[in-house]
């Protein structure tokens, strides 16, 4: 191994050793997008589609009476804005049959999405739940906190430089890039935006969706290190796969080939990697009796002891929490 590789490696664990909670979210910085599931009341399946559009995240549980009072507020902005260059999007860790049931009661008209991992929660420093992230159209955070806080005039100023229409809805010129975007394969999607930058007279969208994708794509690689700066190795690595395999023919594929790499030389990623495979096998023991029971957590708890302070333990502890180990 040469020494710039030394060097590099040595990086990167510095950067996997990076406090569990560290607020990354900022007023002002550039925005990671999150790596959501399930989308809800909306044809999208990634946050990639949401490119050169203000998005207002309001992250939210079930259980709580102030998100209850804030579902008003975030339907008239939804209503009032969807149109004029935001995106609203809910945003819960919650399983998803108890929040559909939840915001069908509750009257949620807008789209939502699932955190299960709590990946976004843990990037914005694990504030109180509600809370809001409001992101411009550049791609940089324009305010965090408290849903309540987040002003019509706050939202006017920054949707008035955003896509007015979401990018599902742009002119039949767009389609492969709408395709592409859909299956979040970034290297197509450039490869057809630079086909339609390069005609006579291109439309003003087609630069805005440039300058936003490559947004996109630095915030991308920066959620992946901030998922490897959890300790969250499995949930990295598939997230550096992801990249490689959604960025053929840009720089950013060598760049997610290097990351990977990097994991396959980095002990403390390999024993991560294995401590979350045990604890996935762990949860895969049966427990149908009270026998089955009491013997699988008896083998956790003789993990729990082996692994105390790692990553997967704290996940094995949230799920005994959650009942679901």
């Amino acid at each position: 191994m040469n020494f710039r590789r030394i060097l590099v490696l040595a990086a990167f664990v510095a950067v996997a050793s990076a406090a569990v909670g560290a607020q990354t979210v900022k007023a002002g910085s550039p925005f990671e997008p999150p790596m959501l599931e399930n989308f809800r009341k909306s044809p999208v399946r990634s946050t990639a589609e949401f490119v050169g559009r203000a998005v207002l995240y309001e992250y939210f549980t079930t259980g709580d009476q102030q998100c209850v009072l804030s579902i008003p507020q975030i339907n008239r902005l939804h209503r009032k804005y969807a149109r004029e260059g935001l995106q609203v999007l809910g945003v819960s860790f919650e399983p998803p049959g108890l929040v559909d049931s939840w915001a069908e009661e509750k009257g949620i008209e807008h789209p939502y999405a699932f955190d299960p991992d709590k990946r976004f929660l843990r990037m914005c420093g694990m504030p109180r739940v509600p809370f809001a992230v409001l992101v411009d159209g550049s791609g940089k955070v324009a305010f965090i906190g408290e849903a309540s806080r987040v002003t019509d005039e706050r939202i006017q100023q920054i949707s008035a430089v955003a896509l007015k229409v979401p990018v599902s809805e742009l002119p039949e010129k767009f389609d492969p890039v709408k395709r592409a975007l859909a299956e979040t394969d970034y290297g197509p999607a450039m490869k057809a935006l630079m086909a339609i930058l390069a005609e006579k007279d291109p439309p003003i969208e087609a630069k805005m969706l440039r300058d936003g994708m490559q947004i996109l794509l630095d915030g991308s690689f920066r959620a992946a290190d901030r998922i490897a700066s959890f300790g969250d190795w499995q949930g990295a690595k598939a997230a550096y796969l992801k990249l490689q395999k959604s960025c053929v023919g840009l720089v950013e594929e060598k760049l997610a080939r290097d990351r990977l790499l990097n994991l396959g030389n980095n002990p403390a990623a390999q024993k991560g990697m294995r401590q979350q495979r045990e604890l996935e096998e762990l949860r895969e023991l049966p427990a149908s009796t009270d026998d089955e029971k009491k013997k699988r957590s008896a083998r956790v708890d003789q993990w729990l002891s082996e692994n105390a302070g790692s990553y997967a333990a704290k996940q094995a502890l949230e799920y005994r929490k959650a009942g679901k180990l």
